[in-house]
C-alpha cells in the first residue's frame, strides 16, 4: 500500500505555500504539539495538540500557524480506497485524541517502520495503517468540534460555503463581499487572512475539484465540463486544469476511466 509519513517541527508564523490538493489522496494530520489554524473543504478549524483532522482524497486544504510558537506535527498520506468503506464520513472530520496516547504511539511506530527498510515494512505499515485508523474513527469528535466560531470570520466562512456550493456560477469578488456584507476591499484582505487563500484563488480551486469530480464520472464532454464549472473558455480550462493536475482534462478522465474498481 502507498502510505507516506512525515513527522516536522513548523516555525512559527508559518502557512503552506499553496493549497493542497491531493487527487486520489486522504491525508491524516496529527498535532502533537502547538495550535494550527486549517481551512479544510469550505471550514475554518482551529486545531490544538491531540487534535487529528482526517481530509478524504481530493478536499482542498490549508494550514497557516499563527502562534509566536513552534509547532510539530504527523502528517499520514494513503491512496484512495484504502480505508474501509463506512469508517469516516465523506467529509472532513475533525477528532480529539488528547486522551487517547494510542494515536500517537501509532504514528510513532508507523513513522519508525517507514523510514527503516527492514523487511516487511511496508506490510507492518499497512497493518499499523488499518489499527490507526479504527483508533481514530473511535475518538470523539465531530466535522464542526472545533470549527471557528468568531462572528466576522464566520461570515468569511459562509462565503466560501457559498462559493463551494456553486462552482458553476460565475461568482465576482463583488458579489461575494456582498454576501458576506462587507466592502470588496476589506472582504479580499479578509479572506486571505482567514482562510489563506486569495478569493480567485479559491474559487479556481473549487471549479478545479468540481471539474475532476465531473470527469471521473465521465457524464460530460471536456467543453461541457468546463462551463459546468464557471469556465468560458474550454482552452482556458484545459491549461488550468493541466497546471493543476499535472495531465489534461482529456488524459485526466482516460486516466480514471482505466482505473478498476476497488
Amino acid at each position: 500500500m502507498d502510505i507516506t509519513i512525515t513527522k516536522r517541527k513548523q516555525k512559527p508564523l508559518s502557512e503552506m505555500p499553496r493549497e493542497h490538493f491531493h487527487q486520489g489522496r486522504g491525508e491524516l494530520y496529527y498535532l502533537c504539539e502547538g495550535r494550527r489554524r486549517m481551512f479544510v473543504g469550505s471550514t475554518l478549524y482551529t486545531l490544538s495538540a491531540g487534535d487529528v483532522m482526517y481530509i478524504p482524497p481530493g478536499c482542498l486544504h490549508r494550514v497557516s500557524y499563527n502562534d509566536k510558537n513552534e509547532a510539530e506535527r504527523y502528517v499520514l498520506t494513503f491512496p484512495d480506497g484504502a480505508v474501509q468503506p463506512g469508517l469516516f464520513p465523506v467529509s472532513e472530520a475533525l477528532f480529539n485524541a488528547r486522551e487517547c496516547p494510542q494515536a500517537e504511539r501509532l504514528l510513532e511506530w508507523i513513522l519508525t517502520e517507514y523510514e527503516s527498510g527492514k523487511q516487511y515494512a511496508d506490510e507492518m505499515v499497512s497493518a499499523l495503517f488499518g489499527a490507526l485508523m479504527i483508533t481514530v474513527a473511535r475518538l470523539p469528535g465531530s466535522v464542526s468540534s472545533s470549527a471557528v466560531r468568531c462572528t466576522e470570520e464566520e461570515q468569511i466562512q459562509r462565503a466560501a460555503q457559498y462559493i463551494a456550493m456553486h462552482p458553476d456560477r460565475r461568482i465576482t469578488l463583488d458579489e461575494a463581499a456582498r454576501y458576506a456584507g462587507f466592502s470588496r476591499t476589506y472582504f479580499s484582505r479578509r479572506f486571505k487572512e482567514v482562510t489563506g487563500f486569495g478569493f480567485s484563488d479559491y474559487l479556481t480551486a473549487v471549479r478545479l475539484d468540481k471539474a475532476a469530480e465531473l470527469l471521473r464520472r465521465g457524464d460530460a464532454s471536456v467543453t461541457e465540463t468546463a462551463y459546468q464549472c464557471g469556465f468560458n473558455d474550454s482552452n482556458y480550462f484545459a491549461a488550468v486544469f493541466k497546471k493543476h493536475f499535472g495531465v489534461t482534462p482529456h488524459r485526466f478522465r482516460k486516466r480514471c476511466s482505466n482505473t478498476p474498481m476497488l
